[in-house]
């Protein structure tokens, strides 16, 4: 490995830092093709494991199964096709993005609803929806509508075979069809910046997460796929449902630190973190029909106060809003990732309270301690790191008197208070 001095290391970032920012990478999203049948069969065992323990109320272990390929950034593409057909099916019982209130989605409502609960654990298990009017009679319904639309038009569904059971409907492999878009629809401009915006702007970029990323001098904490390296836990990690490094832990790293820096300042309970996860989808180009590129997912923080919306990139510490509702941030979101024309976003939105997770995810990172060992050595390695292009504005300072270019470097604090740190991940900073 090469050793630099502290100075040359830091004119080195200098220098690096007057180069165009696409130089810099873009997070490594992996794709997931539910439709390959190993991944299907896979994701079957899986889930059924899962599942089978939530209703025994057992404990169970999955850190030594492993998937025969790579999975996504965000689990819940594992179930992407099944979860499309059960948003529009109960659409109606939705809030997706909030409009009334906190978002409900379909995560929730399987949550609240048992019946709807094992109706989706059915559809993934066997590739069969049976729906009846002592259920739910909109979802009856619109199950019916849907299985019309794909025996006869085909225009938003397809349908491999349907029966009638009594006064019930099965279909079997209903699925959405992939119709192109027109590219991310451009968001609404955001309201003028304020002062709150200024101070998550210096806090984000201050987290050091752009070194920790993008350094070339030391290892990345979220390494290429194509990196072969047996030494590196996100390697070993990248085919097993267990703690990784990816972007949904960015997210709660980043959600962790400024959590404790704003609170400070704007007093707790004043500002709401969440991680607002979203999917995509990409066309081949010059095909006719159209196909498909395999689905990607990512995760980035969304932060809520007086009324607005701000979203930060967990890799670079690049803040964008205010937004007025939390529909224009994830537009944003999309607008940010979703580089491609005709692409198409795969679902609703999620959104995830700070270290949750959905049943199917693996655990935060903070929960592993080869993890915590990786964040501390990659932190440590990064203290100090200058600022590349620091916000043009002047941040506040805690009421301890501490402003963003005097931060300290401890690991605990991209943690929740309070959590466990492992002897031998070695964090002695």
């Amino acid at each position: 490995m090469i050793s630099l001095s502290r100075t040359v290391f830091h004119t080195v970032v200098a220098l690096f830092a007057l180069m165009p920012q696409s130089v810099f990478a873009q997070p490594v999203l992996t794709p997931w093709d539910a439709s390959d049948p190993v991944n299907r069969q896979q994701t079957r065992q899986y889930l059924s494991l899962i599942w089978q323990a939530e209703i025994t109320g057992q404990q169970i272990d999955l850190s030594q199964f492993e998937f025969a390929n790579d999975l996504p950034n965000i689990m819940g593409l594992i179930v992407a096709p099944q979860k499309e057909v059960f948003e529009k099916l109960y659409k109606h019982r939705l809030d997706p993005n909030g409009l009334n209130g906190d978002p409900y989605g379909l995560n929730e409502l399987m949550r609240d609803d048992p019946l709807v609960r094992a109706q989706f654990r059915e559809f993934v298990l066997t590739d069969k929806i049976t729906l009846g009017p002592d259920s739910d009679p909109q979802a009856a319904n619109k199950h019916l509508l849907m299985i019309i639309d794909g025996v006869f038009n085909q225009t938003e569904f397809k349908v491999e075979a349907f029966q009638f059971i009594g006064n019930q409907v099965e279909s079997t492999k209903l699925e959405v069809i992939k119709n192109s878009g027109t590219g991310p629809t451009p968001s609404s401009p955001p309201t003028s910046p304020d002062q709150f915006r200024c101070d998550v702007d210096w806090w984000a970029k201050r987290a050091f997460f752009e070194c920790m990323n993008d350094n070339w001098t030391y290892p990345k904490l979220y390494l290429p796929e194509n990196n072969l390296d047996p030494s590196d836990p996100n390697w070993q990690k990248k085919r097993r449902p267990v703690p990784r490094f990816d972007c949904d832990d960015f997210t709660d790293a980043m959600i962790q630190w400024l959590k404790r820096r704003l609170e400070e300042i704007y007093g707790p309970g004043s500002i709401k973190f969440q991680h607002i996860v979203f999917a995509w989808q990409c066309p081949e180009p010059g095909t006719n029909p159209t196909l498909w590129k395999n689905p990607v997912g990512h995760s980035m923080p969304l932060i809520e106060r007086g009324g607005k919306f701000y979203l930060v990139d967990p890799y670079t510490g690049g803040v964008y809003g205010p937004y007025n509702t939390r529909e224009e941030a994830h537009k944003k979101a999309l607008e940010l990732f979703m580089t491609c024309t005709g692409g198409r976003p795969v679902g609703n939105p999620d959104y995830w309270q700070p270290g949750e997770r959905p049943g199917w995810d693996p655990k935060p990172w903070w929960t592993d301690w080869e993890m915590q060992q990786r964040f501390c050595e990659r932190l440590k390695a990064c203290c100090g790191w200058p600022l590349p292009t620091p916000p043009n504005c002047t941040p506040s300072t805690t009421p301890g008197g501490t402003a963003p270019s005097a931060t300290s470097c401890d690991f605990r604090d991209y943690m929740p208070p309070n959590t466990f740190v492992a002897p031998r991940a070695n964090c002695d900073h």
